[in-house]
This record gives structure tokens, sequence and C-alpha cells, in this order.
């Protein structure tokens, strides 16, 4: 999501419409996954991936 978010304004025609659409979809399967993130973080051990997937969860979701 986070790449596809940034390449969009990059494109153009067929392409755009794909990723936008693409985009669109992601974010609704996204959305509910708000507390099973948060059981699944629970569960990393390691404090500096556990910290990273919270923030990519989190930029994901403001997309």
């Amino acid at each position: 999501m986070i790449y596809t978010a940034r390449v969009l304004p990059e494109t153009s025609g067929e392409l755009h419409r794909f990723l936008a659409t693409y985009l669109d979809q992601q974010r609704e399967l996204l959305a509910p996954t708000a507390a099973d993130h948060a059981r699944a973080l629970a569960l990393i051990t390691a404090p500096e991936l556990r910290d990273r997937m919270h923030v990519i969860h989190r930029e994901a979701l403001s997309l």
C-alpha cells in the first residue's frame, strides 16, 4: 500500500486507474485489522521489529 500510494502520483492512464483501485481495495481490507494487528504485535518479542511493524501499519492506515 505504501509503495502504491507513493508511486500513484507518477502514473497515468490505465496504470493509474489500476493502482488507485488496488489502493482503495487494500484500504478496505486493512481498516478492520487494527485489533488483530495489536494482538499480533504483542506476540513479537523483538522490540525493534514490533515498533517498526506498528509504524508501518499506522502509516498504511493513514493512506
